[in-house]
Parts: structure tokens; C-alpha cells; sequence
């Protein structure tokens, strides 16, 4: 029997199976669990954050970053939940973006450099295009955290169901579905909003569909003599 092995190469199968948990799966059991919920909250964002750190094992800078930024979010939310301070919060979801951003940009060099697209790829540019919707996520909670009021629909929530609302809404505008329930108030939130909804359908029309097709034109084609470009790991300091 073969052995299963974690391969650097299938580094994206992991990271989509960590966001797919995270922005579906960990809010479904977050409310139905009642007190329990808090912890599966934390659980899938712990599970996520590391499995995005390991993605980031091909450049050792990012990784760094990556680490020092973990750090960061860990110790300004447990400041936030034991202190209560706001300024701890904004912390939190501003290293939180810094993070998303950065595991987006490395991702982002991984997926569309010039060589072979294999399936991993493709599962790489369907991780950016959740990444994409959890930045805006986040950009729309610290908006909103230091300008109250910017949204509506949003009365009654707190905490992590907070969080899950702007996940939600954040989706349903990178989608452009707009139900409607929740909407944009002032002009920075209008203007975030609108710029979403323009990147998801630029991605998903042009960047997905054309790696999409390189990838079923590469599919049954070998490679190139003596090349393995499809499983060589990103360098991006010696």
C-alpha cells in the first residue's frame, strides 16, 4: 500500500480544505452548538492560521512574517477578550489582514508564475478567491469598528456572529448576489463594496477561467525534457 504523504507541492489542498472549514463549516456548528460554539470558532480559526502558515514554507521571509503577524493577532485578541480594549481589537483584525493579504500575495506568485499548471494550481486560485473574500471580511469589520454605523442589518450581533455577518456579506458581494439584508451606509463602506464586487468578477472572469484553461491544456501534454517545473517549490530568498 502506498504511504500517504503531506507533498510541498500539494501545499494548496490543505489550505482550501482549512478556509472551506473556516468560512463554512466553523459557522454552521458556531451557532447550532450554543456554548460549545466559542470554542469551535476558535478551533477552525487556530486550524486555519496554521495550515496558511505552512503554506508559506516557500519563501522563509514570508514565513517570518507570517509568524511575527500570528503572533501579533494571538496576543491582542486574548488582550481584547480579557481586557475589553478596543484598541487591542483593531489590533487583532488589523494584523489578522496582514496576514490574509500576505498568504493571498505569496499564493498569488505561486499560482500565476510562468511554468506548468497543475491541479494545485487550480485549487491555489480557488484558495485566493476565498482569501480574497475573508480580506474583505476583515476590511469591513475594521471599517466598521472604527466608524460604527457604517453597515445596517447588522443589530443584534456580537462577537464571533458578528465576524460570521461580515464573512457572510463579504461573500454575497465578491459573488454580487446582493440580497440586500445587510448594506453599505457610507461612502467608504459603498466604496469597499463596489471594489469587491469589480475584483470578484475580474478574478473569476479572467484570472480563474484562463488558468482553468491552461490547466486542460497542460493536462495531457508531459513535460518538457528533464523539467519538473510543476513541483519545483518557489524560491524567493537564497
Amino acid at each position: 500500500m502506498q504511504k500517504l504523504t503531506i507533498r510541498p507541492q500539494d501545499n494548496f489542498f490543505y489550505l482550501f480544505a482549512a478556509l472551506l472549514v473556516f468560512t463554512v463549516v466553523g459557522p454552521v456548528l458556531t451557532v447550532s452548538l450554543g456554548s460549545l460554539g466559542f470554542v469551535v470558532a476558535e478551533a477552525s480559526l487556530s486550524a486555519t492560521l496554521v495550515i496558511a502558515l505552512w503554506s508559506l514554507h516557500s519563501s522563509r521571509t514570508a514565513f517570518r512574517g507570517g509568524i511575527a503577524l500570528v503572533v501579533v493577532n494571538v496576543l491582542a485578541t486574548a488582550a481584547w477578550f480579557l481586557l475589553g480594549s478596543q484598541t487591542a481589537d483593531l489590533l487583532s483584525k488589523a494584523s489578522g489582514l496582514a496576514f490574509l493579504i500576505l498568504v493571498s500575495v505569496v499564493a498569488a506568485i505561486q499560482v500565476f508564475r510562468r511554468d506548468r499548471v497543475d491541479l494545485n494550481k487550480v485549487v491555489g486560485a480557488l484558495c485566493i478567491y476565498f482569501l480574497i473574500g475573508a480580506i474583505w471580511a476583515m476590511l469591513f469589520q475594521l471599517l466598521d469598528g472604527v466608524s460604527p454605523g457604517s453597515f445596517s442589518g447588522l443589530e443584534g450581533y456580537a462577537g464571533h456572529a458578528l465576524s460570521w455577518r461580515f464573512i457572510y456579506f463579504s461573500f454575497v458581494t465578491l459573488t454580487t448576489l446582493g440580497y440586500g439584508d445587510v448594506l453599505p451606509l457610507t461612502i467608504y463602506a459603498e466604496t469597499l463594496v463596489f471594489l469587491e464586487a469589480i475584483l470578484g468578477q475580474f478574478y473569476l472572469a479572467v484570472l480563474l477561467a484562463g488558468l482553468i484553461s491552461a490547466y486542460l491544456s497542460d493536462r495531457d501534454r508531459p513535460p518538457p525534457a528533464g523539467t519538473e517545473t510543476s513541483q519545483r517549490p518557489l524560491e524567493t530568498e537564497s
